[in-house]
Order: structure tokens, then sequence, then C-alpha cells
């Protein structure tokens, strides 16, 4: 559903923001304002191409593989610190993994999550678990 909106909101909403900044008149945004709503919609592209994990992969020996659309990260599941729910518990639907100094996000509701944080667990037990 969030993804549709995103397509939906850049297939329809910016090109009519943008002609109806550029014909003016006197109900026409402002340009300030089209500059901002058109940044917001490419912060939403930029998550959930970059941000977001479609796919975790885990090794037998430990090794974990994180993959969003235009990026990979890969780490041991020793390394692992944290695992929580993304920004202090206002977002339901994403997880942080915190792993030397960088930040994986995973989709709470991705197949075999609760498997894939025992698996985590049984690597790691000093793993911190908040709001999973």
């Amino acid at each position: 559903m969030w993804l549709g909106m995103v397509v939906l909101f850049t297939i329809f909403g910016i090109p009519l923001i943008i002609f109806s900044t550029l014909a003016g008149g006197q109900d026409a945004p402002p340009p300030a304002f089209t500059a901002i709503w058109i940044g917001i919609i490419l912060w939403f592209w930029y998550v959930a191409l970059v941000w977001i994990s479609y796919e975790v992969r885990l090794s037998s020996a430990g090794e974990i593989e994180f993959r969003s659309v235009l990026r990979r990260t890969k780490t041991n599941a020793h390394d692992i610190r944290f695992i929580g729910s993304a920004a202090g518990g206002l977002d339901p639907y994403t997880i942080l993994v915190r792993f030397n100094g960088k930040t994986a996000r995973i989709i709470r509701q991705m197949d075999g999550f609760h498997d894939l944080i025992g698996t985590i667990r049984s690597f790691n037990p000093g793993v911190e678990l908040r709001g999973v």
C-alpha cells in the first residue's frame, strides 16, 4: 500500500503540481512548496530502493546479507548488536538491525522473520532485542 501511494504520487502528483506551479495564477502553489513536495517524494523513493531490505539471507556459517533494490550489505551474525523497532517504536512495520556502525532495515511482515531472529540469537546470544 505504501509503495502504491508513492507510485501514485509520482505518476500523477509530480506532473500535476509542476503544471499548476508553472501555470501560475492566484491559486497556484508557490515554487518553494513544489520543490519541497517533490523532495519528499524523492526521499520516499530513496527509502524504498535503498533503505528497506526485501530479502535477508543467513548462511549456516553465520554470514548475513541484507538486500535492497540498490544496496547489499553483508555482516556476520556475531557482529549484530541491536534488533528493534524503527523510530523508537513509532514505526511498527520496520525493524532496525545495527552492526559495525551500519544499519539495515527489514519489514516485520517478512516471511520467516521470527525464525531469522531465533537463528541470529543462536549465533549471538548477546544481541539486544527491543520491540521485536
